[in-house]
């Protein structure tokens, strides 16, 4: 990775409370978390010299303003309930016209029920390779201390 952007990534020492607060609170675990930015950061290294991410925000950017209605799906208790409302009530063809952006559990729930997934986002510990198959955009945030 580029020295300036992991700079960058260095650089956000403001959040370091919230970090270790969410780190608590949610029992995550921060060898793990750890591991993923490393894995991005690779990821990142091996990006081709004509992958150009400002071209990749642009298009991020216009899926989003070219659709009505954008939905987001948590991976909460009642996920799976909702989704199969909203499939008796509006059906399939519907969830295209939509922005379904998902976090990366419920990511699994809409792909087996078929849905188009524009983008999921994930800190990389809980998503498959599978996943990455089944969504227009996988957005990835780390964390560091």
């Amino acid at each position: 990775m580029k020295q300036s952007l992991k700079k960058q990534i260095d650089s956000f020492v403001e959040f370091k409370q919230w970090y270790i607060k969410i780190l608590q609170d949610f029992n995550f675990n921060y060898q793990k978390d750890c591991e993923a930015r490393e894995f991005l950061s690779r990821i990142l290294e091996e990006k081709s010299e004509n992958w150009k991410l400002e071209r990749v925000l642009h298009s991020f950017k216009c899926l989003i303003q070219k659709k009505k209605r954008i939905f987001i799906y948590g991976c909460g208790p009642s996920l799976e309930e909702t989704v199969d409302y909203i499939l008796k009530i509006q059906g399939k063809k519907n969830f295209s016209k939509w922005v379904n952006l998902t976090a990366d559990g419920a990511a699994r729930l809409l792909t087996e029920r078929k849905i188009q997934i524009d983008g999921i986002f994930t800190d990389l510990d809980g998503i498959t390779k599978r996943n990455f198959n089944h969504s227009k955009f996988i957005i990835v945030h780390t964390y560091k201390i």
